[in-house]
């Protein structure tokens, strides 16, 4: 699959991926295979899956507890 565009949503892919320099992704990028060039974006995880004998893909991941983000803070100058 070759990306070359804007995508808003998640992509599951069971095969290869390949985000064109003009691939601007929003959302999680599930992958077997990825393959990024210069200029390419994803704002979301990028979620790389193993493959089952059947080649279906097996969609457990660990979750980012997006709720519990850092913060960061300014030191006073003195």
């Amino acid at each position: 699959m070759i990306i070359n565009g804007a995508i808003n949503g998640n992509i599951f892919a069971a095969g290869h991926v390949e985000l064109a320099d003009n691939a601007k992704v929003t959302g999680n990028v599930y992958y077997r295979l990825l393959e990024m060039t210069v200029g390419s974006e994803v704002n979301g995880q990028l979620i790389r899956m193993s493959a089952d004998k059947d080649g279906t893909l097996d969609l457990n991941h660990d979750v980012i507890d997006e709720t519990k983000a850092f913060q960061l803070e300014q030191k006073a100058n003195s």
